[in-house]
């Protein structure tokens, strides 16, 4: 098996030798560097969506939906200050993420 094994390994070795493949050189152009900023519906997002973001883990992702339910839309990121867990520093880091849409009052999921 081990003789197998070898002769395999040789004729592979041996047809990459004459295939003399050139290395593929890639050219970027310079373009400006775009920011990406990940945004979600504070009132349509699931609490996956919401413990992507920095700061928010799948224990308070959740409280905030169940708060949503409870006590109704997020009419602004202000807010957010009603769901335990959330205060100013947490509040600031939150809101170049959120982008209210159309409110609802199903409450989401």
């Amino acid at each position: 098996m081990l003789a197998v094994l070898a002769g395999l390994l040789t004729l592979h070795a041996r047809r990459d030798a004459v295939r003399n493949a050139e290395p593929v050189t890639v050219v970027r152009t310079e373009t400006e560097a775009v920011d990406y900023v990940f945004q979600i519906d504070p009132n349509a997002a699931t609490w996956v969506e919401w413990s992507q973001l920095d700061g928010i883990g799948p224990t308070l992702a959740k409280r905030i939906v169940e708060d949503r339910k409870t006590n109704g839309p997020f009419l602004t990121a202000g807010d957010l200050n009603r769901v335990k867990g959330i205060g100013p520093k947490t509040l600031d880091k939150l809101r170049p993420h959120l982008a209210f849409g159309e409110v609802t009052t199903d409450g989401g999921q």
